[in-house]
């Protein structure tokens, strides 16, 4: 049997690098239990949809895909924000989230791009996920 590596380490790589592969196949895996026959982006969507409803979320968000890409997935600002509060109030896995998120100038996407496009260097001084489709 092949044991994964830590959740942990899966999102680190997964939001650092933005993996899309790997947002999609977490997705998949929340409803892939034994005998469920595999995970699928329609089983997971609805245990994440009941996930958000029983933590009081708000409104309700639209997801068909782990990764974002395409079109149907829908979520508003109020729910972004909603969703960034319950995080950030999640003391066990607030710390390993924080770490997830890339450092600029140092690892992740925006490595690159700080030090192609001659930006000043703000090595270590933030931490942020872009969301620019090109």
């Amino acid at each position: 049997m092949y044991e994964s590596p830590p959740l942990g380490d899966i999102v680190n790589g997964m939001l650092k690098f933005s993996n899309n592969y790997y947002a999609e196949m977490l997705l998949k895996t929340i409803s892939a239990i034994p005998d469920s026959g595999g995970g699928s982006w329609e089983k997971s969507s609805r245990i994440a949809m009941a996930w958000w409803k029983e933590k009081g979320l708000p409104g309700t968000p639209i997801i068909k895909n782990g990764s974002g890409m395409g079109n149907c997935n829908r979520i508003s600002a109020q729910q972004l924000v909603g969703l960034l509060q319950y995080v950030w109030n999640q003391k066990v896995f607030l710390p390993e989230y924080l770490n997830s998120f890339p450092n600029a100038g140092v690892d992740g996407t925006w490595f690159p791009d700080l030090k192609n496009r001659g930006l000043k260097d703000i090595s270590g001084e933030r931490r942020e996920r872009s969301m620019i489709l090109e």
